[in-house]
């Protein structure tokens, strides 16, 4: 009696063991699709746009490649940068405007400056673009100067 109750129990373990088996074969299968359209997403983002990750402390962590084609700057050379970027790109531009500097770009897409603001506006601060034809173009650039507190708070 002991010996049929015993294998009872065991045929229905096994069966369980069976069952969470297959269970765990379909999840593992679906994860794999979710990781593989995950990583289609990915290639697909980083294909059709152009843009950069930054951390908390506004520190570019990650950029694609095309936003380094544009921008002519590797990745190392841009990971981890934070307000540096953007005198780089208020600089580059400022160059490239200047009649012996180099060529107003004409079909530029103004992405430099437009990563510039956000990163100044990440600090808080902002950003006056005043132009006058024939005249030139002034950027100013404004933060807050911190109390006392705040700076022993950081």
């Amino acid at each position: 009696m002991y010996q049929l109750i015993s294998k009872t129990l065991l045929n229905c373990y096994n069966e369980e063991l069976t069952y969470t088996k297959f269970a765990l074969d379909e999840s593992n299968l679906d994860l794999k699709i979710t990781l593989r359209e995950l990583a289609d997403l990915q290639k697909a983002l980083n294909e059709a746009t152009i843009f950069s990750i930054t951390d908390r402390d506004d520190r570019i962590s990650y950029v694609n490649e095309k936003f380094c084609d544009l921008y002519k700057y590797t990745r190392e050379e841009l990971i981890g940068k934070k307000l540096k970027q953007v005198f780089i790109n208020l600089i580059k531009s400022s160059i490239e405007a200047m009649p012996t500097g180099g060529n107003i770009k004409h079909n530029g897409n103004g992405l430099g400056l437009m990563v510039s603001y956000k990163i100044i506006q990440n600090h808080k601060g902002t950003i006056n673009v005043k132009s006058k034809l024939n005249q030139g173009t002034s950027c100013i650039i404004t933060f807050n100067k911190k109390t006392k507190r705040e700076a022993f708070n950081l």
